[in-house]
């Protein structure tokens, strides 16, 4: 995790903290004992004032960075998000005295918005490791000779030459060449099946290898995803 997504972390820990220790204290029972037990004067709006702030302590731990961003989108006038609707939804929670109801909403919109900010970054890591195998160039066949180009100059219907141990830098078919392919991170077993096309979908495609020795030529299909999206690899 990072520093910011820890300090989120150490926030939400602490809040939960306070927010099970309040449920378990006898708050009315003490409030009373300080403030008195009548319902008339300045009692009851005493014990009410006193409840609210104890709430608002575990409530701003967590909720604190969500009230600022909501508040600061009202000035330019796009302030129509999910933090805007959390502040509105937790005063008026605290409003109607659901106290603990507010806290415990706020806590678990921070937890999501975690979970999340994690699985962003597990994902951008995913995607930066997918561009660090891509090849840099690949060898076209035209007018009968070997041409290296960047990938993303081969043209629709162009062949390209996929030699023993270079990853298959386009998407398309095999039209020449029977080899096999196996996954270096066995989610694919190796398969003589597979052979006959090579099809790049998205980011989380395995990487294959050829197991052969003769060089495969593959024709490109389509213009899907950008060339260097997603490779399979062929040795």
């Amino acid at each position: 995790m990072t520093r910011k997504q820890k300090k989120i972390l150490i926030r939400i820990l602490t809040s939960a903290v306070l927010l099970v220790l309040l449920h378990f204290l006898p708050l009315s029972d003490i409030l009373e004992n300080v403030f008195g037990s009548s319902d008339d004067g300045a009692a009851p709006i005493l014990r009410r004032a006193a409840m609210i702030v104890i709430y608002l302590i575990p409530y701003l731990i967590v909720g604190l960075d969500v009230i600022k961003g909501a508040i600061k989108k009202i000035g330019t006038g796009d302030f129509l998000d999910e933090e805007f609707l959390m502040m509105v939804a937790t005063a008026g929670a605290f409003a109607i005295g659901e106290y603990p109801e507010a806290t415990a909403v706020m806590l678990f919109y921070q937890v999501g918005e975690l979970f999340q900010s994690i699985a962003v970054g597990k994902s951008r890591k995913s995607i930066a490791a997918m561009m660090d195998i891509c090849p840099d160039t690949a060898i076209v066949l035209r007018d009968g000779a070997e041409e290296e180009v960047d990938p993303s100059e081969v043209l629709v219907g162009e062949t390209v030459l996929v030699k023993p141990g270079e990853k298959v830098p386009i998407d398309g078919v095999i039209s020449e060449g029977s080899t096999e392919y196996r996954s270096t991170d066995g989610r694919e077993p190796a398969g003589r099946g597979r052979s006959r096309k090579l099809r790049v979908f998205g980011l989380d495609q395995p990487e294959f290898r050829d197991q052969g020795h003769d060089h495969d030529r593959v024709r490109e299909q389509h213009r899907g995803a950008h060339p260097r999206a997603g490779r399979k690899q062929h040795r």
